[in-house]
């Protein structure tokens, strides 16, 4: 748990983009750098490119071309030349490898926390730039639209993946003046070098068989194949779609949510018994606390009594649990995702508008 706590949804996307697709990462870095360039020569110049105005002080010249090495690739940068003076960007004379991790940090925080104009003037606040307007700030965060689309949207060619696990996570967003309840639908899956890769996410208003099914043929039609078990709940409308869009995979309930109902099963069945275990624990084997009004006599009766009419919870440990390792039996992959992206996200609550677009976790 102490290692879910310390997890950095924004780095581990970035890693994420990194790995999926060098081109995809390399074309976003440099889109949102141009378009940072452009605002600030335009708040030089006083006024937009190629717009009439009494206010404007300083006119483009063209541009210079500058090559930037990052771990992306070479980035050809376009930047702004003026009639008078100069223009160099001060972020970008700084340590390059650090105004690269800035940039790439820019590019995944806009992509999980969504791209709003009040965000993505505090993000450009880190890399020093503080004198953009907010129709500068807003013809950034459209820079950035298409380029998370086609990540969104980018061929699954990364095969066979043996493994998906997938989830919803359900947050608060406001729609119309009201809060309302939507689901993000998230697959992760195993690529065919060993590694986790977000293979999709989508928004649904909720989480049925229909949704589901669409999520999974989409995901089937971007390329993804081999897939020979999938892990999630026991939801009926998604074990049903994975029926449907994945028929030759095995499906496989989550252990974490099946050792969630077995737990809340018993302490209906004996609310003088209060059980605590992990993931990789035998809770039958001694991992609980009997407390309650009753005497000690009795409270040991009952929790000797759970252990003998569970036999479920006894054989849990099993060949997929191993100390320390990481099994493929629970959804572990996408629950750090899930948990991390609701304790990162500052609109998980009712406070802030939704968008109707996949790209943004905290809202979908």
């Amino acid at each position: 748990m102490a290692a879910t706590e310390s997890l950095n949804v924004a780095d581990l996307l970035g890693q994420h983009l990194e790995s999926a697709s060098p081109d995809v990462l390399r074309a976003m870095v440099k889109t949102f750098a141009d378009a940072l360039m452009s605002a600030e020569a335009d708040a030089l110049c006083g006024a937009g490119y190629g717009e009439r105005s009494a206010e404007r002080a300083n006119s483009r010249n063209g541009y210079r071309q500058r090559e930037w090495d990052t771990r992306a690739g070479t980035i050809e940068l376009a930047i702004p030349k003026l009639r008078s003076g100069s223009y160099f960007p001060d972020w970008l004379l700084q340590h390059r490898r650090r105004a690269e991790q800035a940039l790439v940090s820019v590019v995944a925080t806009s992509y999980l926390l969504g791209v709003s104009t009040r965000r993505m003037e505090k993000l450009v606040e880190q890399l020093g730039v503080k004198q953009l307007s907010k129709s500068q700030v807003s013809e950034m965060a459209r820079h950035l639209d298409a380029q998370v689309e086609a990540f969104r949207n980018r061929p699954l060619d990364a095969g066979p993946y043996t493994f998906v696990w997938t989830d919803a996570l359900v947050i608060k967003v406001r729609e119309h003046g009201r809060t309302v309840n939507v689901h993000a639908l998230v697959a992760v899956g195993v690529n065919a070098d060993g590694g986790r890769e977000v293979l999709g996410l989508d928004v649904a208003s909720d989480e049925d068989g229909a949704g589901w099914l669409a999520f999974l043929r989409s995901l089937t039609a971007r390329g993804l194949s081999g897939v020979r078990l999938i892990i999630s709940d026991a939801h009926r409308g998604l074990v049903g779609a994975i029926g449907a869009a994945l028929p030759g995979a095995q499906w496989q309930r989550c252990r974490t949510h099946w050792s969630r109902h077995e737990i809340s099963r018993r302490a209906v069945q004996h609310p003088s018994l209060v059980l605590y275990g992990d993931r990789c624990g035998d809770l039958a084997a001694g991992h609980y606390t009997v407390r309650g009004s009753r005497s000690a006599s009795e409270r040991a009766a009952t929790a000797s009594g759970v252990g003998g009419r569970g036999p479920a919870l006894r054989s849990w440990r099993g060949a997929g649990c191993r100390p320390g390792g990481r099994g493929e039996r629970d959804d572990r992959a996408s629950w750090r995702l899930r948990t991390g992206t609701r304790r990162r996200s500052p609109a998980g609550g009712p406070g802030s508008p939704a968008r109707r677009r996949p790209q943004v976790v905290d809202r979908a």
